[in-house]
């Protein structure tokens, strides 16, 4: 994700995995920036469906948070899940 402001020449990158996501990093920056400083943002690029696959962990997480991904997963014979 890049936020940024033209006006006042700012910047932030920030790296999104879903680790990251799950930890808050998104909060996390804006507590240590004033987010009001940023107008704009930029997400990507991301890995579509056919091309990422996830491990249990994963998963496991977002039933724990009563996130059915039922919906967006794929199997494949010997391979990780995709979502």
């Amino acid at each position: 994700m890049i936020l940024w402001n033209e006006q006042l020449n700012t910047l932030m990158g920030l790296h999104c995995g879903w680790r990251g996501l799950a930890k808050g990093i998104i909060q996390k920056a804006f507590g240590m920036t004033n987010a009001l400083e940023f107008n704009q943002a930029f997400i990507g690029p991301h890995i579509t469906k056919k091309h990422f696959e996830v491990k249990q962990d994963l998963i496991d997480f977002f039933e724990q948070q009563n996130i059915d991904l039922k919906p967006f997963l794929m199997s494949r014979k010997m391979l990780k899940p995709l979502i």
